[in-house]
């Protein structure tokens, strides 16, 4: 925790600066508000939002959405809409309401904010240079013939770095105010024997910027034959983490929340490509692998992802790949699938923009269809080994999924795919794969419900452990990758009701913020020791104190009760998960005390089959399941 955030002067600075601002006029800088009454409205930026259900109060300063709930002040305003923290839109607010804020700085950050304004002046520069420079107007010949025009530089600051002067160099190094270490450690000088140069030269330069919008990087691309290297990349450094960038995050943050929907590509180009589109909910990855420092941040926006990774090999797997560590969490993801060999810059330059448009927006198949899609194509009807081979690699993808859903939909496709009847694929996929985890399922599509692609109670079979582990690691397995699968061991109680137990743990959470009723309920019904995830547990203990104190949520007072790993959870579940039904909170506290009782039986039921039939740990398991019937039914006669 901060150490400012217990201190009553920024307590005190924050109920100035929320005195001192104008609501409307900071408000009304990002969304146009007109007056209604003593009140101003306005579209609600924070959702789709076609009738204005935003109004601002300028006497109590205050904002509320009719729709979504979204609320409060003016500070808390500019920290949602600009997806910063909420000592940093303190910052700004206070500037513009011209109040000077004597907060100490932590010295991490303002080592930060010197090199994010050398990287913000190096962009300036390349811009220029590209605009004002006979250098410039061929590289902006190479970007038109590319479809990128004024409007697509301007709006991704692109730039050009040249091929014989060290632009960078001139102009920063030589006014003596900025240390030629300083940009040695950013990767945009190198030095030869006390001579400076600049690294990138003869590229057009595209600035990579990171979650908050500082640039952080650049990556240059050829638009001549005077080099080989069709991209250079900044190395990673101070500043620069490429597993915690996601291009276009700061510029699409309100697009995606607003759509409450992401379309993710392999990289930068495919963006703007979509951009040109009339698509701006996009994020890249930068070519690189999907991180799961990456899901999570994406999955802070929305949990509706469609996935757009080049038609080739590469982006096949890389695709593959991205769906299996999207499961792991378990979200479901469609897939936009492009014509092999093409990226959506290449499909936008040979169909245009409006079929691109439709491609992005309507043409996305589920994972389960992507998958089965990939493994088809390979397919040769006239050839017995790819005949077997593609009837395997199905098989390995219904054990992936690990769902009846699933099972029954896939060998229907493979039914009509190979001419060969359902009950005789069942047969041989029981038989040549085993039917563990799998239970009697229906025999036709009709009876099944393939609209999505996990069951809520079921999940990737990669997420259990499995009997040969040694020989295996699960969690890199993908369809068509083979292995001996027969002593994949039942997949436990807990892992099918994990994710009910964490989203009652959230829903208790999120109604307790809001209600005091609803936390003191929450107070009276569970024990000390019935949340299992620690951060939550401190959040609701945080809340009993509170409310033992105050009768209304003042969510500026509570939060600087909080540490950083609590605020962060706390802003995920207030600004993600707005499901839930306050008639629900009775439901959410039994799945949490149930939950400990089926992990207790499971343990129990473990120890009892390893030692061989133990009478004791027979009367244990049944002691504890009958301790948790009591439970159930003594929850269901409580109010």
């Amino acid at each position: 925790m901060n150490n400012y955030q217990n201190d009553k002067y920024y307590n005190n600075n924050i109920q100035k600066v929320i005195d001192a601002s104008d609501i409307v006029q900071i408000i009304s800088e990002y969304i146009p508000l007109e007056k209604k009454g003593n009140d101003f409205k306005g579209l609600c930026p924070f959702h789709n939002d076609s009738n204005p259900s935003l109004s601002v109060s300028p006497t109590k300063k205050v904002f509320k959405c009719f729709s979504c709930n979204t609320a409060g002040n003016v500070i808390q305003f500019v920290q949602k809409i600009e997806n910063i923290t909420f000592l940093e839109a303190l910052k700004k607010v206070a500037s513009k309401s011209g109040i000077t804020l004597n907060i100490k700085e932590n010295p991490l950050e303002i080592r930060n904010q010197k090199y994010y304004q050398i990287m913000s002046q190096a962009s300036d520069i390349y811009e220029f240079y590209l605009k004002n420079t006979v250098e410039g107007q061929k590289a902006l010949d190479y970007l038109n013939k590319r479809n990128l025009n004024e409007e697509i530089i301007k709006r991704f600051h692109i730039g050009l770095s040249s091929h014989n002067e060290n632009i960078l160099v001139k102009t920063l190094l030589d006014n003596g105010k900025i240390l030629p270490l300083d940009l040695q450690e950013l990767g945009l000088v190198g030095n030869n024997n006390n001579r400076y140069f600049d690294l990138f030269n003869g590229r057009v330069m595209f600035p990579l910027k990171d979650l908050k919008g500082n640039i952080v990087g650049f990556s240059g691309r050829i638009y001549d034959s005077q080099s080989n290297s069709k991209y250079i990349n900044s190395q990673e450094n101070i500043i620069f983490k490429k597993s915690n960038i996601l291009y276009n995050y700061s510029d699409a943050f309100n697009d995606i929340k607003l759509k409450g929907h992401v379309i993710i590509f392999e990289g930068f180009m495919d963006v703007i490509a979509a951009f040109r589109a009339g698509v701006n909910n996009t994020l890249a990855t930068m070519g690189t692998a999907l991180t799961e420092e990456q899901i999570k941040i994406i999955l802070k926006l929305t949990n509706n992802i469609t996935l757009c990774y080049d038609g080739d090999d590469p982006g096949i797997e890389a695709s593959k790949r991205a769906i299996k560590l999207f499961a792991k969490y378990g979200v479901n993801v469609k897939m936009v699938m492009l014509p092999l060999g093409m990226d959506p810059d290449d499909y936008i330059n040979k169909y245009g923009a409006e079929a691109t448009k439709d491609l992005l927006l309507n043409n996305n198949l589920s994972s389960v269809d992507y998958l089965y899609s990939i493994e088809k194509n390979k397919l040769n009807i006239y050839d017995s080994n790819s005949l077997v081979s593609f009837q395997r690699n199905v098989f390995e993808l219904i054990k992936y999924f690990n769902s009846a859903t699933m099972k029954v939909y896939l060998l229907n496709l493979l039914s009509k795919d190979l001419n060969v009847s359902v009950d005789d694929l069942t047969n041989e996929f029981s038989s040549i794969i085993g039917n563990e985890n799998i239970g009697t399922y229906p025999n036709s599509i009709e009876d099944s419900n393939p609209s999505y692609d996990y069951p809520i109670d079921s999940y990737p079979i990669s997420e259990y452990p499995s009997d040969d582990a040694q020989d295996y690691n699960y969690d890199d397995l993908l369809p068509g990758d083979l292995v001996n699968t027969s002593k994949r061991s039942q997949p436990k109680v807990k892992n099918y009701n994990k994710l009910k137990y964490q989203n009652a743990e959230r829903g208790i959470i999120y109604l307790s913020f809001y209600h005091k009723e609803d936390c003191l309920k929450v107070k009276k019904k569970l024990g000390v020791d019935e949340f299992v995830d620690k951060i939550n547990r401190n959040i609701l203990f945080q809340l009993y104190d509170y409310y033992n104190l105050s009768d209304k949520m003042n969510q500026e007072e509570f939060i600087a009760k909080l540490d950083e790993l609590e605020l962060e959870r706390l802003n995920s579940i207030i600004n993600t998960f707005d499901i839930y039904m306050r008639e629900s909170i009775d439901d959410y506290v039994n799945n949490v005390k149930n939950f400990k009782y089926e992990l207790t039986n499971e343990d129990i039921k473990e120890e009892f089959v390893k030692g061989n039939g133990n009478p004791e740990l027979l009367q244990k398991f049944t002691s504890c399941k009958r301790q948790g019937l009591k439970v159930k039914k003594n929850n269901s006669t409580k109010e």
